[in-house]
């Protein structure tokens, strides 16, 4: 029995180095050597003899000698074939060269057949492949047939729901009949007679009951009438430069008319900025307005009182303002301020004449030098009675239980009768100093006081104090304020610490609970009211307006779209339709519409702010059929992977495309390659090709076709800030911003779209950077160095929604673009900014992806050497205009659900390489 060699062998035969051995029979076990060597030599000699001389007998081989057969000679030995006769011999040949024959011939059919075979299987493996490709599309194909059936079927069930009508068209809907105002259907407040009881009558006033609705459709603009703009009033104010860019306000938003038969409201500006205090009186007041072609008992007017001295301030006493809308900037027990249909704003002040923010302190460092800050001088012209008002006694009681543990800047003299200011009333705190000399004591401080006058008097000057505070950075601590400008709108409680003046005992308790963040969070919200609504008297009017609007039901305008020089389109398969806007115009214009930036002068067409949606909304409306035509894994549970995923968007927004915008600059061979690399990109809806060059595009250029179309769009000039311009193009929400010179693969940008749908406020990217602190010099250092935590990603290849091109462009401080067209750098910075600012969220990373090669590009903006010194300069420069560094920091990147997870054979990765 052949065998492994091992020690239980017996025999052993090498032959070309190779062992076949042979076990030991167990039955030769315990026999002796010497029989087991006689037994060897019988079989092995004895046998074999006497079988040859039984084959070949000795007289035959003597008679074959005598014949003349070859004798061997002596001491050789004789062959096997000497042994045989010549014929058996020649036979014996003649078989041995047949054998040899039929072997050789048996090798080659073998080489053949083993040539076939290997042929064989190689066209059974690429029909295997061919195979498999075919069986991948045929999926592919399904899933294509089950979703555009189930998009079909929902277009059926909602065309059949909304009746034939266009979705969200409100132009469709008739509009509502305008009752002019002769018409009105208000409710008779009874005679108001022109005598000091018109105010007793007129306090009754609600927006409900003094405000004619019917003369606002909402199918319509809000449309203003600016008595201003048509008369010579009594206070000259038709040319003034306060009333020349009101005007220009109105007519950018669209609001502006000179019809008044189709005017909304009817705003008259009153004060004394053409003639002087003595000049004026009540019953000149009275008589212009009673004299106005549409007064009408004042129904859908405005009056905004810009007077600031005590004297100009009692303008309205005494005058029937029947059933207008007082605007002023001072309440008094003298004076009726009707909470819910007044408007209580701040004093007017002197228009900028330089940029707002270089007239704010920076918001670092969260403590400063004086815990608090307060200067005035109480204001009486009779004696008052104390009920509850704060008195110099009080403060002087604060002054000295904070004396030696802070340092505090109060004073409740003036260092002379010059240094207070005008416009106070009767039992109110008065200014000291100048505006200038307040704002270097104030910015100098933490919080600063804001206390209420005697007798509930609140005038120009508390006002003051007030948006002195918000200016300056100090958070005001108001006390025994009853009213707040534009209260009905703005929370307080969000930027001021709010106490009634019983509380003024426990101030320093309050103050000092609050940490550097807090203290921080409430200053940047106290500089967004100051810069929104208080920082010129342009804003002053414009919010006016707008609170007017809010009140009466009416959405503010629509945000511009931007509108480039069409160049060229190509046309291709449109795979979408555009992103539903303008869904929110009544459940986002809320309160915490005026609370956050951007604040309420526009209405935006999209936004990423939309109701988180229920899962399992799309189902709820298909009928059995359209079910059964959904994919397995949607109503069995059976997971989706590999290519079914890819196919299908899902997630919690199942229909949606994104739009690629793509910034050119001389680079037409680059471009033309880099939409060939879009080809093969699912869920892209369309490319806006920003064409920076200011020549146009060659008449021979060989535009690629990519299955979608492609517009190509030139704007005003050469500037990096094109890439973000809100075109009117752009029909969708999701953006991809990426560079002509950029390489991403279908798989990467498909799945960059994924994240950003899962968090549509912030900006999702591939390559990542961060800023760091300069301790050597001061400041902030850009940074591209590979690190485990980043705070920026560039946007030459990262996703948007198209709200923020909008605030880009029309809200965020046009010096940040001018810094950027100044160095032709630093636009992925400066939306960095934008977005961290607004939302106060980190951006994103997505994949491995750090830098982007182009080999063949060789004019490349990063290539200079000063690409990182201007990009330094950049980040300081924003921070300064932001007021402070709005980056945040981020210490993870996202990668597909299934990445590096090993799965059973059967089943496929989301993505194979993210």
């Amino acid at each position: 029995r052949l065998g492994v060699c091992s020690a239980k062998t017996v025999s052993t035969r090498c032959e070309s180095q190779t062992c076949v051995k042979s076990e030991m029979p167990l039955l030769l076990r315990g026999v002796p050597r010497a029989a087991l060597l006689g037994l060897l030599v019988l079989c092995g000699v004895v046998i074999p003899l006497s079988l040859l001389l039984m084959m070949h007998p000795a007289d035959d081989s003597a008679g074959r000698s005598s014949r003349g057969a070859r004798v061997s000679p002596p001491g050789h030995a004789r062959r096997p074939l000497d042994l045989l006769g010549s014929k058996d011999a020649e036979e014996l040949r003649s078989q041995i060269r047949e054998l040899e024959r039929i072997r050789a011939s048996v090798r080659n059919e073998l080489r053949e057949m083993e040539q076939q075979r290997n042929k064989l299987n190689q066209d059974l493996q690429v029909g295997s492949q061919q195979m498999a490709k075919i069986h991948k599309e045929l999926d592919t194909t399904k899933v294509e047939l089950v979703a555009a059936k189930g998009k079909l079927s929902r277009a059926i069930v909602e065309a059949s729901k909304k009746g034939g009508r266009a979705a969200g068209n409100v132009e469709s809907n008739p509009a509502p009949i305008i009752i002019l105002p002769s018409h009105s259907r208000l409710p008779d407040l009874g005679a108001v007679p022109v005598s000091l009881a018109s105010e007793e009558q007129s306090s009754r006033c609600t927006v409900s009951l003094c405000f004619d609705f019917s003369r606002c459709p909402l199918t319509q603009p809000f449309r203003v009438y600016l008595y201003n703009q048509h008369l010579d009033d009594l206070f000259s104010l038709k040319h003034s430069e306060m009333v020349t860019d009101f005007v220009s306000s109105l007519q950018r938003k669209g609001s502006l008319t000179s019809d008044p038969s189709r005017a909304c409201v009817f705003i008259l500006l009153i004060g004394p900025l053409g003639k002087t205090e003595t000049e004026l009186s009540s019953s000149d007041v009275q008589k212009m307005l009673h004299s106005l072609s549409h007064w009408n008992d004042g129904i859908n007017h405005v009056l905004i009182d810009l007077s600031e001295s005590q004297r100009s301030s009692q303008l309205l006493n005494g005058v029937s303002t029947g059933r207008a809308i007082v605007a002023q900037s001072h309440s008094s027990p003298n004076k009726i301020y009707r909470a819910e249909f007044d408007v209580l704003a701040p004093p007017i002040t002197s228009v900028p004449t330089e940029p707002v923010w270089r007239l704010l302190p920076s918001l670092l460092p969260a403590t400063r030098e004086n815990l608090i800050y307060f200067q005035g001088k109480h204001h009486t012209v009779q004696d008052t009675v104390n009920n509850g008002f704060i008195t110099e006694a009080d403060i002087e009681t604060l002054r000295e239980a904070l004396k030696g543990r802070e340092s505090i800047s109060i004073e409740t003299k003036c260092n002379s009768d010059s240094d207070i200011s005008t416009g106070v009333l009767d039992g109110e705190w008065a200014l000291c100093g100048t505006a200038s000399s307040r704002f270097a004591a104030c910015s100098q401080s933490t919080f600063a006081l804001v206390i209420g006058g005697s007798q509930g008097a609140h005038g120009a000057a508390t006002y003051s104090r007030l948006v002195e505070a918000l200016r300056c950075g100090a958070i005001p601590v108001v006390l025994g304020v009853s009213v707040l400008p534009f209260d009905a709108v703005i929370d307080w409680s969000r930027a001021a610490i709010v106490l009634p003046a019983g509380r003024f005992p426990d101030v320093h308790y309050v103050i000092r609970s609050m940490d550097t963040d807090t203290i921080l969070q409430y200053r940047l919200r106290g500089r967004f009211l100051w810069e929104t609504y208080f920082s010129s008297p342009l804003n002053i009017l414009d919010s006016i307006a707008a609170i007017v609007r809010y009140r009466a039901g009416h959405p503010p305008p629509p945000v511009p779209e931007y509108r480039g020089r069409s160049l060229h389109a190509i046309p291709g398969e449109l795979r979408t339709v555009p992103s539903p806007s303008y869904q929110q115009n009544f459940s986002t214009y809320t309160h915490d519409f005026w609370n956050s930036p951007p604040g309420p002068f526009y209405m935006y067409s999209l936004t990423p702010f939309k109701p988180v949606p229920v899962s399992g909304k799309q189902y709820v409306d298909l009928n059995e059929d359209e079910m059964l035509s959904l994919p397995s894994h949607v109503v069995q549970g059976g997971g989706i992977t590999g290519p079914v995923f890819e196919s299908y968007l899902l997630g919690n927004y199942p229909e949606e495309h994104f739009t690629v915008v793509m910034l050119t600059y001389q680079r037409n061979d680059v471009l033309v390659q880099a939409l060939n690399r879009l080809k093969d990109v699912t869920f892209l809806a369309k490319v806006v090709v920003v064409w920076n060059n200011e020549e146009d595009p060659p008449s021979d250029m060989l535009w690629p076709e990519i299955g979608v179309p492609v517009e190509v769009v030139q704007p005003e000039r050469n500037s990096l800030n094109n890439r973000f311009l809100p075109f009117s193009n752009i029909e969708t929400e999701a953006i991809l911003s990426i560079d002509d010179d950029v390489h991403l693969r279908p798989d990467e940008i498909q799945f960059g779209f994924r994240v950003w749908r899962e968090a549509r406020d912030q900006l999702v990217g591939f390559p990542g950077r961060f800023h760091s602190y300069d301790v050597r010099h001061g400041g902030w250092l850009y940074n591209s160095n590979y690190s485990c935590e980043l705070s920026m990603v560039l946007t030459g290849a990262a996703f948007f929604h198209k709200y923020y091109a909008y605030l880009y462009t029309y809200w965020m401080p046009h010096e940040v673009r001018d810094t950027v067209d100044k160095f032709m750098n630093c636009e992925d910075i400066a939306m960095n900014f934008l977005i961290s600012h607004i939302r106060r969220k980190t951006p994103l990373k997505v994949t491995t992806r750090w830098t982007f090669r182009c080999p063949g590009c060789t004019d490349a903006l990063s290539a200079s050497d000063e690409h990182f010194n201007e990009r330094h300069i950049c980040i300081n420069t924003f921070t300064r205009i932001f007021g402070y560094i709005p980056l945040l920091y981020t210490q993870f990147r996202a990668d597909s659900v299934l990445f590096k997870t090993r799965l059973p054979g059967h089943l496929n990765k989301c993505y194979e390489y993210v």
